[in-house]
């Protein structure tokens, strides 16, 4: 299932976002849900809240600008709450670095698994570990990717391990959602 949650404002869009995820439709205070499609994510992020969660995607050759997508990954961080955040810790930082960063300033324990080598066997093995350890899996990818090592992980993780997944594609102007 594919949702695609618009970013009007960019970062500030994100934050707003992020006060949404955390509070029940019942509490919330808008009028009108500027959001109707987060209740997807929302509802995701709550079924595996408190879990070992592996934060995985592209390294920090990809992306123009990383406040966006760090500021992806803390909002889902704070909505999940996860007990333990699980890393890759990728030589040339990116989504991993920045997930640690993240967990770390917001005391939450970080457990990572470092390539033995630079080789794909050894980013394999890496992948694999990252897959077994977490329960979930959030892939956070810049918009129109084909291919990365992260969608590699969650696609083991999800198809051949049964665990639950979900992609981020990031936009200055929209996410999309694709939950497995």
């Amino acid at each position: 299932m594919h949702s695609i949650i618009p970013l009007p404002q960019g970062v500030e869009s994100l934050h707003k976002l992020a006060k949404c995820l955390t509070t029940l439709c019942a509490d919330c205070p808008e009028p009108r849900c500027p959001w109707p499609v987060a209740f997807n994510l929302k509802q995701f992020l709550w079924s595996h809240h408190g879990a070992k969660l592996a934060v995985v995607g592209a390294d920090a050759r990809w992306w123009c600008d990383e406040r966006l997508p760090k500021a992806v990954i803390e909002t889902l961080m704070l909505a999940f709450q996860p007990s333990t955040v699980i890393s890759g810790a990728c030589p040339y930082g990116g989504v991993d670095t920045w997930a640690e960063e993240i967990a770390r300033a917001h005391g939450i324990p970080v457990i990572a698994f470092p390539p033995r080598g630079r080789a794909w066997r050894y980013y394999r093995e890496r992948n694999t570990r990252i897959a077994r350890e977490a329960d979930v899996i959030v892939d956070v990818e810049p918009y129109g990717r084909a291919w990365s090592g992260g969608m590699w992980t969650l696609r083991y993780a999800t198809r051949v391990l049964g665990k639950a997944g979900l992609r981020v594609d990031v936009s200055p102007k929209k996410l999309l959602l694709s939950f497995f």
